[in-house]
């Protein structure tokens, strides 16, 4: 039986583990909300409303403007002299930098557009029945496969191991839902092996 005073410890901590992601919310709403009147002033936008409403207006503009940069870019590479360029960011680029090929592969595969290989999988790693949740990235010739591990709660940050394919089990569920799991430290596993 707990003490009197496990149990005020207890809860505590259980209300520290509420409060510290809500703290740095609230600290980082207030830093980029300052930012914004900031950006908002220097841009000289001078609209006729409280200073909220000002920056509620800014990051609405903000957002449109990525948003219609994105389309554009996508617009472009339907285009030949726009596919060549992405064909050229990616050999050049991505493929020489790991952590951009990773996230474009797992953007790929979230988004379900590409040709992007990457699968979600159950990887039984050193043969003696726990296994980890990662990402299938290739098979060799030899019949093994290349996998990748990641470390919870960072999907980008892992291992990568050449294992037999006997010890790889690809997983019938969306790569949002295994991501989640793993950003949630296992969180949600449930959803992956629920019966269909």
């Amino acid at each position: 039986m707990q003490t009197l005073g496990s149990r005020i410890t207890s809860k505590a901590l259980a209300g520290l583990i509420l409060l510290v992601p809500l703290a740095i919310l609230f600290i980082a709403t207030m830093e980029i909300y300052g930012l914004l009147e900031d950006m908002a002033a220097f841009a000289a936008l001078e609209l006729p409303f409280p200073p909220i409403i000002n920056a509620l207006i800014f990051i609405l503009l903000g957002v449109l403007a990525v948003f219609a940069a994105c389309l554009f870019t996508g617009l472009l590479m339907t285009t030949g002299p726009g596919r060549k360029f992405a064909n050229f960011v990616e050999t050049g680029i991505a493929d020489k930098i790991p952590l951009l090929g990773l996230l474009r592969n797992l953007t790929m595969s979230l988004t379900g557009t590409g040709n992007s290989q990457l699968k979600p999988c159950e990887i039984n790693l050193y043969g003696d029945g726990a296994c980890q949740f990662g990402f299938l990235m290739e098979s060799l010739a030899d019949g093994r496969m290349v996998v990748f591990i990641p470390g919870a709660p960072a999907v980008t940050l892992g291992q990568t191991y050449i294992v037999p394919a006997e010890r790889v089990k690809l997983l019938e569920v969306p790569m949002t839902t295994v991501v989640n799991t793993i950003t949630q430290w296992g969180v949600g596993a449930g959803d992956i092996y629920k019966p269909s």
